[in-house]
């Protein structure tokens, strides 16, 4: 199977841009050098990612490779609102106890509403 990477530098800029974190800040969390992810971004879209360094964009900017790719199947996480993402994104940064935590507040605040 042929992946078409297609529109792929353009999803990716559109994403990078939603997230609201800089080409360094991606680069920091990935584990690939902001000059590798400049090229992936360039409007001449003639560099693409492994496959590897694909999953590792998805899952920082909470996508899914395959939609990075091929802009099949988005995530359902790519109609939320880039504060909605954050949000989200700090939340995963919890630990367990304190996201067990915040559930007991949401719950509770959901509660009293």
């Amino acid at each position: 199977m042929t992946l078409k990477f297609a529109g792929f530098n353009q999803r990716l800029r559109e994403l990078i841009e939603e997230s609201g974190k800089t080409h360094k800040e991606i680069a920091a969390e990935t584990g690939i050098s902001k000059n590798i992810i400049d090229s992936y971004t360039s409007k001449n879209g003639s560099s693409h990612p492994s496959a590897e360094n694909a999953i590792r964009l998805a899952k920082v900017l909470g996508t899914t490779a395959e939609y990075l790719m091929t802009g099949n199947n988005p995530s359902p996480f790519t109609a939320l609102s880039p504060e909605q993402k954050r949000l989200i994104q700090n939340i995963d940064a919890l630990s367990d106890r304190d996201k067990s935590i915040l559930k007991v507040i949401i719950q509770s605040f959901i509660k009293i509403k």
